[in-house]
C-alpha cells in the first residue's frame, strides 16, 4: 500500500445523498425560473420608480435594464445599507419596495458604468464632458 493512501472501505467511503428523480429536478428547475422573473419583476418596479418611469440612466441615457442600478445621489450607500442591515442588489429593491420606496436618504439611477466612474474618480466622464460644452 502507498504511504499516505488510505484504503478507501464501505464505511470510509464519502457519503453520497440519494440521486434526485426527475420529477424533483424538474420542480428545481421551475423554482429555479420563478425566483429569476420575479428578480427581474422587481428590479424593473424599483427602477422604474426611481427612474420616474424613464427606465434610463440620468447621466448617459443608457437602457437596457440589466446595465441599470441605484445610486445613492450624496455617496451614502454602504452607510445607508448598513442602517437597514441589506445588502445591494435584491435584498435593497425588496426592502424598498416594502417600506414604500422611500428617498431618504435621495436616490436616483445610474448605469453600472456611469455609477462606477462616479464611485471610483467621484465624477462620471459624461458629468465632464456636459460641464465643458
Amino acid at each position: 500500500m502507498l504511504e499516505g493512501k488510505r484504503n478507501i472501505t464501505r464505511e470510509t467511503r464519502p457519503k453520497v445523498g440519494k440521486p434526485k428523480r426527475c420529477s424533483d429536478a424538474i420542480q428545481d428547475i421551475k423554482q429555479s425560473m420563478y425566483i429569476k422573473a420575479y428578480h427581474a419583476e422587481l428590479k424593473r418596479e424599483v427602477i422604474s420608480h426611481y427612474s420616474r418611469g424613464r427606465n434610463r440612466c440620468e447621466c448617459c441615457g443608457e437602457s437596457h435594464i440589466e446595465f441599470l442600478t441605484l445610486d445613492h445621489v450624496n455617496g451614502d450607500g454602504n452607510k445607508h445599507r448598513r442602517e437597514i442591515k441589506r445588502a445591494s442588489g435584491q435584498p435593497f429593491y425588496r426592502w424598498l419596495k416594502q417600506n414604500g420606496f422611500p428617498n431618504d436618504p435621495p436616490l436616483r439611477v445610474l448605469c453600472h458604468n456611469c455609477n462606477t466612474a462616479k464611485g471610483v474618480y467621484g465624477k462620471c466622464p459624461h458629468d465632464i464632458e456636459k460641464q465643458s460644452k
